[in-house]
């Protein structure tokens, strides 16, 4: 990898992509910069590129299982584009994912894709409720996959999260993660679509369940007053 330019094979997959939708050179410059200075934002620990491109390759495994892969792939590009930590805290009139879908049918409108499509892809990772629409499953799943992977990835991704919101208290913040991760839990199986089934729920429903333990562990520390360890912050 170029260590100048990390993104690079992104960039360029994304032109490429754009040119293929109708979009003309310049234009797929112009979003190519905007997505790049969105999901490099100075709050993004987990959000960012790299997330992207984790998905790519996730969809790439799957794509002759997708009924309509190019709005599939451009939901996959902006579905984080906008994310704003505080959206999910204490900013109820603004709403990430609606936000990004908005973007995406600003962003593509000269393009030949399917927007109402891009637009439900997108949504669908708001809640990652299972659908009756095998794409929108598909997309569910693949933007949960991180919760499959290995120990030490799935630590990478939790330190990750937690430094997003590092402005929550931590007590407040454990109590809203557990939750989480319990409705997680409370779905099984975690992921919709057999494949993804099959690849990470064993490895899911272990790393979730490590994760509230380890939380429940923080919430005590916090509520004697004691700081949170490096690893987690």
């Amino acid at each position: 990898m170029d260590q100048d330019h990390p993104h690079k094979a992104l960039e360029a997959r994304f032109k490429s992509f754009a040119m293929t939708q109708s979009l003309k050179a310049d234009e797929a410059d112009h979003q190519w910069d905007v997505l790049a200075k969105l999901y490099g934002e100075a709050h993004r620990a987990y959000h960012t590129l790299d997330h992207i491109g984790a998905m790519l390759s996730h969809f790439d495994s799957v794509r002759d299982q997708i009924m309509d892969a190019d709005a599939f792939e451009a939901a996959i590009w902006y579905h984080d584009a906008i994310y704003n930590t505080h959206a999910t805290t204490t900013r109820r009139d603004f709403d990430n994912e609606y936000e990004s879908a908005d973007l995406a049918e600003r962003a593509l409108r000269n393009s030949s894709l399917d927007l109402y499509k891009v637009r439900a892809l997108i949504l669908v990772t708001k809640d990652h409720q299972k659908s009756n629409n095998s794409d929108e499953d598909f997309m569910k799943d693949i933007d949960l996959s991180i919760l499959g992977q290995r120990p030490e990835i799935y630590q990478i991704y939790q330190s990750a999260i937690r430094k997003e919101y590092h402005y929550v208290p931590t007590a407040l913040y454990c109590e809203k993660r557990i939750e989480i991760l319990n409705n997680f839990l409370r779905r099984t199986p975690i992921f919709s679509t057999q494949h993804f089934q099959n690849r990470f729920e064993e490895q899911a429903e272990r790393n979730l369940g490590q994760e509230i333990g380890f939380l429940k562990r923080q919430k005590i520390r916090a509520e004697q007053g004691l700081k949170e360890p490096k690893a987690f912050l």
